[in-house]
């Protein structure tokens, strides 16, 4: 355990599973960073592009997106995602708890380019998950593993 309340370990594993996104080819590359009561991990893994050439890095600049409740409504893929969330002032906040990650009072954005930035106040942690894909079910898996694993490894 450390000061901060997560362990290495499972820190260690969030980037073997999100490695293995990467190496099936599920997006060329990820930025993530988890913070807990002073503590920061930040993960670089891949390539900036499809293409490779130029590696992910901690200051790798992404485009990020919104996208608009009318698309997420209208879309099969986020079917039930009015049912636990609420909306406002940009953000969404979790109001319904349907897995490990998904707990009530959580708040953050989901953005249109796979981009992620939730807050837990109960576990005082940020997470921030970067890459450049367009949401589809590849995206959600590489979000509910981030996120799943983020709160993994909580070791308090």
């Amino acid at each position: 355990m450390s000061i901060g309340g997560l362990s290495q370990a499972r820190l260690d594993r969030m980037h073997d599973v999100l490695a293995g996104h990467v190496e099936q080819g599920a997006a060329p590359g990820i930025v993530t960073a988890v913070s807990r009561r002073g503590e920061v991990h930040i993960d670089a893994i891949g390539m900036q592009a499809v293409a490779g050439g130029v590696p992910m890095r901690h200051d790798t600049i992404f485009r990020i997106d919104q996208i608009t409740a009318e698309q997420k409504a209208a879309s099969p893929f986020f079917s039930g995602f009015w049912d636990r969330h609420g909306w406002g002032f940009g953000v969404s906040m979790i109001t319904r708890r349907d897995g490990v990650a998904a707990v009530p009072g959580r708040y953050g954005w989901d953005g249109g380019f796979g981009t992620s930035w939730n807050s837990d106040p109960h576990e005082d942690m940020v997470g921030v998950l970067m890459m450049q894909r367009l949401f589809d079910p590849v995206v959600t898996d590489i979000h509910g593993d981030f996120w799943t694993l983020a709160y993994q490894a909580i070791d308090d």
